[in-house]
């Protein structure tokens, strides 16, 4: 065996770069083509088997196609199932048999193409996604679009707006239901009240609900007013806190509650005095809060 038998100047770039085994194997097969090239030109007869020891042509080829789809599977990280159908594709003898593997991926490519245009192409929300979407806070799905927590400078800006809106409000309720305990108020009834208070504001339902929680408000009106607005709110906070301690349970709270509004309505009068209409608090969807009609509506844009 000469020196040059494994000059690296002989050898294809690439195979440099693969593994020693196997680059060992590929230096003996270019090694055998060279020999059997010099055996052409001499006039020998071509052998059956071009690469003596090592299997036939077909054998060669398809060991350096397999060869070069290793280094292929590791330039571009080929694993698991793509990795071994790339080397069920080197390992064919024939570029016929490759062929043939080809079209049958391509086939099977055309039948699940078919096969998407088939389904319904209505989009269904996972039970998965749903289950994660329904139980996710409505603060957090409401709150979509504001500016992360550690955003001081935009976080100041929404918080100052919210305080000034909040500040708003406050002082609208307080001012009509103040307004409404005067002799000659048209908003004494709790109806009356309920619908001069969100005469302004769309999606509030006027129910039984609304009424407790307005006769709640108006009750620290009338035992509290003469506080600060501050002082105001935050004894309404500390009432209802004590109520609910002493309660127990929501349904004692209520209890309590439902109590304050009989009151209210004993002193004020029934909703059902009115011409407001009062909705179930559990009731269907309605797409519009009902509206009362009367004088109430006319002190309640003043």
């Amino acid at each position: 065996m000469s020196n040059s038998f494994f000059d690296n100047s002989k050898i294809d770039p690439q195979l440099l770069a693969m593994d020693p085994a196997q680059r060992i194997l590929e230096q003996i097969q270019q090694r055998s083509r060279i020999d059997n090239d010099d055996d052409d030109d001499i006039g020998l007869p071509p052998s059956s088997n071009t690469f003596v020891g090592f299997g036939s042509q077909r054998s060669e080829t398809s060991t350096s196609l397999v060869t070069y789809g290793n280094l292929v599977k590791r330039r571009f990280g080929l694993k698991d199932q793509v990795g071994g159908e790339l080397d069920q594709f080197c390992q064919t003898s024939s570029p016929e048999e490759r062929q043939v593997l080809l079209y049958a991926q391509l086939l099977q490519l055309n039948a699940r193409l078919k096969d998407n245009e088939k389904v319904d192409t209505h989009y269904t929300i996972p039970a998965v996604l749903e289950l994660r979407t329904s139980s996710m806070p409505c603060g957090r799905r409401a709150s979509r679009g504001l500016p992360n927590e550690k955003d001081a400078g935009h976080n100041n800006i929404v918080l100052r707006a919210v305080r000034d809106k909040l500040t708003y409000f406050r002082n609208v309720l307080k001012s009509k239901i103040k307004q409404s305990l005067k002799n000659a108020s048209s908003t004494r009834n709790i109806a009356s009240l309920a619908n001069a208070i969100i005469s302004k504001l769309d999606g509030i339902e006027v129910t039984l609900q609304l009424y407790m929680r307005i006769a709640y408000l108006r009750f620290c009106m009338v035992n509290y007013g003469t506080l600060s607005d501050d002082a105001f709110w935050i004894k309404a906070d500390q009432t209802l806190y004590a109520w609910q301690r002493a309660a127990g349970t929501q349904t004692e709270l209520s209890q309590i509650l439902s109590h304050v509004y009989h009151e209210d309505t004993v002193k004020y009068g029934k909703p059902e005095d009115t011409e407001c209409t009062t909705l179930p608090s559990r009731g269907a969807n309605h797409s519009r809060t009902p509206r009362c009609e009367g004088p109430a509506l006319q002190e309640a844009h003043v």
